[in-house]
């Protein structure tokens, strides 16, 4: 027999017997070091920071005796001012705390989640009368600032991943939303796997001097039961490596992680080709769809799940058998969060990393981050022997008919899959202004009876200009008329041989009539046409009846 004491349970912290049953049934039977270190704090409302390793159970550390305290508390009725309010950084965190907190508080404790991409008037109004507030800090901080929802009331603060909310640039977000609380009253609790010295900062603006700090900081920052592994493979190969792992995997399930959507996508595109049962979780899948995927990976119906960082956190999943970094991560901490998706609750799972020559800078500062040396394995890509398939699997879209307006810039290059600059987009409204205005078909031109087109002659240089000035002294322009003369401007032709009176005293220079296409100087005693505004030839060259009174016989 020995002599070792058994470890307590959750009745022997007091808990509501109700929530003790809810426990039981899911198998939980004794907390974990963190569950049972903060609960004596929380219930005495002290604010602290517990840390932990990921899959250790921070959410059931303060939900369960924050569940307790507030049994005898009631709700404020017909109003959405909560008394309890959770912070997290992702949507898929929120749902997961959400349905921890509907097993466990039932009808008595109700809750709220409030993130975006999601009805805003659905929210509003499942709010009203609730307990528990679970939101994003944008989202909410969009609805108090509007006064859609009061924090006057909220009595407990909890930040869950508190690190991760302050990676992601939600300082300012919580600073202003701490500020539609009341100082003095609130309890304020954060919870982390990793420490993030921006955490005091912000309490202390918030009035709390000190924190207590709860939790098992060791130098190990992940749990016991993982085991980590690392293969240098070339960019080019990681594919190949990954289909030919999948293989050896087939049947458990697992998550593999990218740094980039574009590549997740891709990565999902080929393995569906391979016929594997996967999908794809990136910030471009909407909430809806998101569900839905969580709900397939969950209940079996696929068994691996391509995601970004964005799945990192929050995504509690039971039976997880292996984590694949395709991409070692930027930040060495979003390394403990992705691979702290398996071997939670006690059992064991692997995390394998594709090392290559973009990884290899990473690798020096994540195994110092960790304290460890990373086991190195042999995978070889042609394990892998089937024909890779293309990226374009999925069928294609039916080309539309060609427009007759411009593209855009780049738009070409961008249907060919080619990189173009984005300083071509600066000014891409004016832009498609100016291609609508090149695009949009001309009207028909309408000739100007004043002007007519066949004048539009073109320009005659000095050299033309002075042999036509000659022709014209020697009374040999005649012929050439009709190209210098600017019809309705220079003045009406004269007839050859017409006496006039007008023009017999005034024998100066005039030029040539408005409908005649003669021109030059007019010269009586050489017998030259034009200086007179009766009679003349007109533009087509037939002669027309003089205005003037009829030559006498």
């Amino acid at each position: 027999m020995s002599d070792q004491p058994s470890p307590p349970t959750f009745k022997d912290l007091g808990i509501d017997g109700s929530i003790c049953e809810k426990l039981l049934q899911k198998g939980i039977v004794s907390p974990t070091p963190i569950q049972n270190d903060v609960y004596v704090s929380i219930s005495e409302g002290q604010s602290l920071i517990g840390f932990s390793k990921t899959g250790t159970g921070k959410t059931l550390a303060y939900m369960v005796p924050l569940l307790t305290r507030n049994s005898q508390v009631l709700a404020i009725e017909n109003q959405f001012s909560p008394r309890v309010l959770v912070l997290v950084p992702t949507r898929e965190l929120a749902l997961q705390v959400y349905k921890d907190l509907e097993y466990l508080g039932g009808a008595a404790q109700r809750g709220v989640v409030v993130v975006g991409g999601e009805s805003e008037d659905e929210q509003i109004k499942q709010g009203r009368g609730v307990f528990w507030l679970i939101a994003t800090p944008g989202r909410l901080l969009d609805l108090a600032e509007r006064r859609l929802v009061t924090l006057n009331a909220v009595t407990t603060v909890v930040f869950d991943e508190a690190d991760r909310l302050l990676d992601m640039g939600f300082v300012d977000d919580m600073r202003q939303i701490l500020k539609y609380i009341p100082k003095g009253n609130a309890q304020l609790l954060f919870f982390s796997a990793t420490v993030n010295f921006g955490i005091d900062e912000m309490a202390y603006e918030f009035g709390i001097e000190e924190l207590k700090r709860i939790g098992h900081q060791t130098d190990e920052l992940t749990v016991a039961g993982l085991d980590h592994r690392l293969a240098y493979v070339g960019d080019d190969e990681k594919f190949h490596v990954l289909a030919g792992l999948l293989d050896q995997y087939r049947g458990q399930r697992g998550i593999v992680f990218s740094n980039y959507r574009e590549r997740a996508a891709q990565i999902a595109s080929r393995l569906r080709g391979l016929g594997s049962a996967c999908e794809v979780l990136t910030s471009q899948v909407s909430q809806s769809q998101r569900i839905q995927i969580m709900e397939k990976f969950r209940n079996g119906t696929i068994s691996v799940l391509i995601a970004s960082d964005l799945a990192a956190r929050g995504l509690d999943v039971s039976d997880l058998d292996f984590v694949v970094n395709f991409d070692l991560p930027e930040d060495s901490a979003t390394y403990v969060h992705r691979v702290g998706r398996t071997a939670r609750a006690g059992k064991k799972g692997i995390a394998i990393s594709f090392v290559g020559f973009e990884d290899s800078f990473r690798l020096e500062r994540l195994q110092k981050f960790l304290g460890l040396s990373i086991e190195k394995i042999q995978l070889d890509p042609k394990i892998f022997s089937g024909r890779l398939p293309h990226l374009g699997s999925t069928p294609r879209p039916q080309q539309r008919p060609q427009s007759r307006e411009v593209p855009r810039p780049g738009a070409q290059a961008q249907a060919r899959g080619q990189n173009f600059s984005a300083n071509s987009h600066r000014n891409h409204r004016d832009q498609q202004t100016r291609n609508q205005q090149i695009a949009r078909p001309k009207a028909p031109r309408v000739e100007n009876p004043k002007f007519p087109a066949s004048w539009n002659l073109p320009k005659k240089n000095f050299a033309q200009k002075l042999f036509d000035r000659i022709l014209n002294f020697l009374g040999l322009g005649q012929k050439n008329a009709n190209t210098s003369a600017r019809p309705g401007i220079d003045g009406p032709q004269k007839i050859e041989g017409q006496k006039n009176s007008e023009s017999a005293g005034n024998s100066g220079i005039r030029a040539s009539g408005i409908r005649g296409g003669g021109g030059g100087v007019s010269r009586p005693d050489r017998g030259g046409q034009g200086g007179s505004s009766r009679g003349g030839r007109g533009s087509r060259g037939r002669p027309f009846r003089s205005r003037g009174p009829k030559p006498r016989s």
